[in-house]
């Protein structure tokens, strides 16, 4: 029998905040309610890149999230997920 290669695996969503902050008048125009959270298709991200080119990007999504904090804890930690070959994509695996 082999040697496990992680203490733990989670399967879940690759998701990629991007953070940027804005003047109120600037989310009024594009229709986005103040503090929040939602996912996009790839045209609106692309529109809404273009107009905030210093917000930052953080990988994410639960799954991801629990197993850094269990890997901060001394665990080895695998994640499955999927991403898409964008550059979006590719921040998430780097």
């Amino acid at each position: 029998m082999s040697e496990k290669m992680f203490d733990i695996i989670g399967m879940g969503a690759a998701l990629l905040d991007i953070l940027a902050q804005v003047p109120e008048e600037t989310l009024a125009a594009h229709k986005i309610p103040k503090g929040n959270m939602a996912l996009v298709e790839s045209t609106q991200l692309q529109e809404l890149c273009a107009h905030f080119p210093k917000a930052k990007r953080a990988s994410g999504g639960a799954t991801a999230n629990t197993l850094v904090a269990a890997s901060a804890q001394g665990a080895t930690a695998g994640f499955i997920g999927a991403v898409g070959a964008d550059e979006q994509g590719w921040h998430y695996v780097r």
